[in-house]
């Protein structure tokens, strides 16, 4: 009986120990709010010229993903996903999103009459990821499937799944303005 009441104990100090040193995984979820609020004209005006693109495309830069098989691009591309082809790009505001707002990518997603403009903000190789995305249905949508329901949770709405060992997928999504949303993947 002691030992078990030493065992439960112990991992009760190694709880309240390293619950004090926890933070939020995503530490810029205020300051993408910020970037987004001080910025909503540049956020427009780049999706504006993104609906015309006509396809499902993928926009970044060298430095954040590399392009494969194309030597010449050397900073900003686009590929188009259903081609596989890419290259150099230029659009003043989407450059001044990357520039400004910490933008790393953008996917620019074409559904029926359902237009989407997600912008990534995070760092390639981190085990999560989060941005703000424009939606023309103005409803929040999972950004991996569009079709899937989502349950709400707090301001915003979220999905989760079952993933490998035991682990959790989750994806938060929360209003920001009408048709733009801030979106969080665990």
């Amino acid at each position: 009986m002691l030992k078990r009441l030493f065992c439960f104990f112990l991992l009760l100090v190694v709880f309240i120990c390293s619950a004090c040193t926890m933070e939020s995984i995503i530490s810029e979820t205020g300051e993408t709010y910020c970037r987004y609020f001080e910025n909503q004209e540049l956020f427009s005006d780049a999706v504006q010229e993104l609906e015309k693109i006509g396809n499902d495309a993928f926009i970044s830069k060298t430095e954040y993903y590399s392009v494969d098989g194309v030597n010449d691009i050397e900073d900003f591309y686009i590929q188009n996903m259903s081609e596989s082809t890419c290259m150099e790009y230029e659009n003043s505001a989407v450059e001044k999103l990357f520039e400004i707002c910490g933008v790393k990518l953008v996917d620019v997603i074409y559904r029926g009459d359902m237009v989407i403009c997600s912008f990534d903000m995070c760092i390639p190789g981190k085990n999560y990821d989060y941005g703000i995305y424009f939606v023309s249905r103005d409803s929040a949508i999972y950004l991996g499937d569009p079709t899937i329901p989502l349950a709400e949770s707090g301001k915003g709405f979220t999905y989760e799944q079952s993933a490998s060992y035991g682990t959790k997928f989750t994806y938060y999504t929360e209003k920001l303005s009408d048709n733009y949303y801030y979106y969080e993947i665990m």
